[in-house]
């Protein structure tokens, strides 16, 4: 007869296996369908900006947006002429161009912003795509940590800075993509540049809430013409997962049991294109749905507080 102990590892391995069973069958049966966005909006005319659009959900959503029609630039640190060549040629719209953006240095995004402005009369649409997930806990030149800098004050100068283009459009959108991991921060204001931080969970965890904090405040300064939502695509399998340790071992169970980047991708396009949301702002998406955010995301002090604190850090190069 076989050992207890055997017998118990047996049964453990089999309870593994049928649960594995169990969450592919509801991928395949059930997540294919949820959070898809079905509206047919056409965006003929509107000038979108995806950040981080050379691969991933950024890449799905700049494809999206080119095949409805709009002219898109993919602001991206590296040169993304081979993925505008990839979506012109699965859409067919030549309205599709590459300029550089490295958000981990506002002096980039300052240069960005300023060729944008001089070029286009407006914009229509920012998508906040562009994030990290590096376990690195350099600081930028800046002396922001990286994955701070480039998840949440990256972004959010990049958009105070065009909002002068978006405020022009007739009717414009701001989609900001968070996180559910916003639900687990543990953010300490007097830190908000994330330099003492040793945690890297934790650490990532804090700029997705920073996202959906500058989303609630941003939302209540905004014109009624521009709107601003955030967004959690769901756990995705993206390069974001490149620097971490075992990085091929997580990838492989997230390519099992989660969302591919066109799945990832849905909210995002669904808060672009939607018709059903035009003037609706403030709010936080995942499947094409609003969710509840977190408690401390809820409290419209704390909001308010880290939007001060952020903006007296950022105010010379606003």
């Amino acid at each position: 007869m076989l050992p207890v102990i055997l017998w118990c590892i047996i049964f453990i391995f089999t309870i593994i296996i049928f649960s594995a069973l169990g969450i592919l069958i509801y991928k395949f049966i059930f997540e294919t369908k949820a959070g898809i966005c079905v509206c047919q909006t056409r965006l003929d005319g509107k000038i979108a900006i995806v950040t981080g659009g050379n691969s991933g959900i950024g890449f799905e959503t700049a494809k999206d947006l080119a095949k409805r029609g709009a002219k898109v630039i993919i602001a991206d640190v590296q040169n993304s002429d081979k993925t505008v060549d990839e979506i012109v040629k699965a859409t067919g719209n030549t309205e599709v161009e590459y300029a550089k953006l490295d958000l981990a240095s506002f002096a980039s995004i300052k240069t960005f912003t300023d060729d944008i402005k001089r070029r286009y009369d407006h914009i229509d649409i920012l998508v906040n795509n562009a994030g990290i997930g590096s376990i690195n806990k350099h600081l930028t030149e800046d002396g922001i940590n990286m994955v701070m800098q480039i998840n949440y004050f990256g972004p959010f100068l990049l958009t105070l800075r065009l909002l002068d283009k978006l405020a022009t459009s007739k009717s414009s959108r701001i989609v900001i993509v968070a996180s559910a991991a916003h639900y687990y921060a543990k953010f300490d204001i007097d830190d908000i540049i994330g330099a003492k931080e040793t945690s890297f969970s934790i650490l990532y965890a804090n700029s997705k809430l920073c996202n959906v904090l500058w989303m609630k405040a941003l939302s209540k300064r905004l014109p009624k013409n521009v709107t601003a939502n955030s967004v959690h695509p769901g756990i995705v399998k993206t390069k974001i997962f490149d620097t971490f340790l075992l990085s091929s071992v997580i990838l492989f169970v997230i390519d099992i049991f989660f969302k591919s980047s066109e799945q990832g991708a849905q909210t995002s396009i669904h808060l672009c294109a939607s018709s059903k949301l035009e003037g609706s702002s403030g709010n936080h998406y995942a499947d094409c749905k609003i969710k509840t955010i977190s408690r401390i995301a809820r409290d419209e002090q704390f909001v308010e507080k880290v939007w001060t604190a952020t903006t007296g850090l950022l105010e010379k190069y606003l």
